[in-house]
Order: structure tokens, then sequence, then C-alpha cells
């Protein structure tokens, strides 16, 4: 009964959160620095562009990594290679109720999913990398109340100055966090995102 519960806590918060990009309250500002090792985007999908009478979908969130650097480094347990970007999103699936690479990317690329992605970057140093590592490591596991959302901000909020961070809710949705990027004044929407095609989850052998 509890597991009915917070399921119907999470559709109600989604149907109520409103979406989409709002006009005003554009005055926050992201930090991009040339001594960057990488550079980190959150990105969120409403679901809207996907749903419909019959099915209502309430979208996506996941974070992505780009080297910037020379050299090799791991996200969790997947190396990432100088110029190459990655995906790592929460997910419930039947294989892997967890953290996966590349799943996001390669649906844009085969299926024209989140197309009304919206998405903001900082710069992230090796501190930084390391510390999403641990999270990723620590938050492997997919619940109702830890959902994509709640991964998706606690990696950006882990690392981002206190001025770029979210404010996060008990309940998370991807509703929400369009909003909430879509305050800042460098939001891009519907950002290229291309990945290789090798997607797995995290500890697969």
């Amino acid at each position: 009964m509890k597991k009915y519960i917070i399921a119907f806590l999470i559709l109600i918060m989604s149907v109520f959160t409103l979406s989409g990009c709002k006009e005003e309250n554009r005055e926050r500002l992201l930090n991009i620095s040339s001594d960057d090792t990488a550079l980190l985007s959150l990105f969120s999908d409403d679901g809207s562009s996907e749903s419909n009478f019959f099915l209502q979908n309430y979208g996506h969130a996941f974070i992505s990594v780009t080297n910037t650097s020379t050299s090799a480094f791991m996200v969790g347990d997947r190396n990432v290679e100088p110029n190459e970007t990655i995906t790592v999103g929460l997910w419930n699936v039947f294989q892997h109720s967890g953290i996966w690479y590349n799943l996001e990317s390669n649906y844009i690329k085969e299926h024209n999913k989140y197309n009304k992605r919206v998405s903001i970057t900082i710069g992230i140093d090796n501190n930084d990398i390391n510390t999403i590592s641990s999270l990723i490591k620590e938050k492997d596991r997919w619940t109702p109340l830890y959902n994509c959302s709640k991964f998706a901000l606690d990696a950006w909020n882990l690392v981002a100055e206190q001025s770029e961070k979210i404010n996060a809710k008990f309940i998370m949705s991807p509703s929400y966090l369009v909003n909430e990027i879509c305050k800042f004044q460098e939001h891009e929407k519907v950002k290229e995102l291309v990945t290789d095609e090798n997607i797995r989850f995290y500890k697969e052998v």
C-alpha cells in the first residue's frame, strides 16, 4: 500500500507542476573556465511532446559529461576519452534498475526522444568528476522517491557553485527541473547530444 501511495504522490506532483520555459526571471548565470577538465550539463524534458489524451508521459532528467581535457578519466566505471561525451541517467528498467550510460543520447538519435529538452552547462574539474563518480556508486538504484530527476539534480548540486544550485524538493519531477533550468540566462533548448553507441549500465560485466 505504501508503494501505491508514493506513486500517487509522484503522479499528482507531475500533473500539477507547470512546465515549459517562462520568459521572465532569467537572471542566473553559469561559470565555465578554460581551466576546467570537463563540461557537465543538466538536461530535463517534461514529456509533453510525447503525451496525448490516452497516454501521459512525465518526462526524464539526466546529465551529460564532456571531456575537454587531453587525458581520459573515469565517470563511475565508464572511461571517457578526450572530446568524448557520455550521458548518465537513472532508470527503472527490468535489466537494471539503476544507472545507465548513453541510453538517452541513443534514444534521441534512434527515436527522436526528448525533443523539448532544456539544459544548462557548467565547467567542472577532476575533484568534481570524482564526486559525481561517488554519487553514481552510492545511488545506483532507482526508487519512487529517488528517481531520474533526483539523481540528475544531486549530481548538479554537488559540484555547482552556490549561485548555480537548484533547490531540491521532497518529490522531484522533470517538469520542475524544466522550470528551474529555464531561470538561467544561458539555458539551451534541444542541445545537440552526440555519444557513441555503447549503451550499458553501471557495473555491467
